[in-house]
């Protein structure tokens, strides 16, 4: 949580240090919205996180209707691409607080790297699971990357490192049709 709270916070400052210097008054506004709109990130994130700190314990359901409200305000914002979450949970699981954060960042991630990287039309999240994991996968139909010409980047460092930190897996394929990235969890 402090990670991405202290980077944005310390992006704040240094921008506003800066912005004295500047004398473009067009210049100024766009860089005095960038702060404010870190500054909006920054709030969002923390109420993400103390959202997720409140709660002892949860399960998917709680998830997904985190997840949903988070669709719904992106689907507000950009008319591409659509983000669709799908649950094909045959029940509801449960998670610790830790838990439900981490895989709300790693959604979060997800979506924001497709939305960034891939010129998707279509971001498709799925909740599904087997007798022993919990699965969510997220789909885009953008136009991929290769893995080969380019290293794993941070969001994707990210993602594997709190997967692996509820004892998960982590994988993904890229090709022209898209990007799929996967993520396994054992039940508890």
């Amino acid at each position: 949580m402090h990670d991405n709270i202290g980077s944005n916070l310390t992006f704040i400052i240094n921008a506003l240090e800066n912005i004295g210097n500047q004398e473009n008054s067009d210049l100024l506004n766009r860089k005095i919205e960038s702060v404010s709109e870190i500054g909006r990130e920054s709030i969002s994130d923390l109420r993400d996180s103390i959202w997720a700190l409140k709660l002892d314990d949860g399960d998917t359901s709680i998830l997904l209707i985190k997840i949903n409200e988070l669709k719904f305000k992106l689907n507000e914002i950009f008319d591409e691409p659509e983000i669709v979450v799908e649950n094909r949970l045959s029940s509801t699981h449960f998670l610790t607080s830790a838990a439900m954060l981490n895989l709300y960042r790693i959604v979060q991630e997800g979506i924001q790297n497709a939305v960034k990287h891939a010129e998707a039309k279509k971001i498709k999240i799925t909740f599904f699971d087997t007798e022993s994991d919990l699965n969510i996968s997220i789909k885009d139909d953008g136009k991929g990357f290769s893995f080969d010409k380019s290293k794993m980047g941070n969001g994707l460092e990210n993602m594997k490192s709190r997967i692996e930190g509820l004892n998960g897996i982590f994988s993904f394929k890229s090709d022209n049709d898209g990007t799929n990235l996967t993520f396994v969890i054992p039940k508890k």
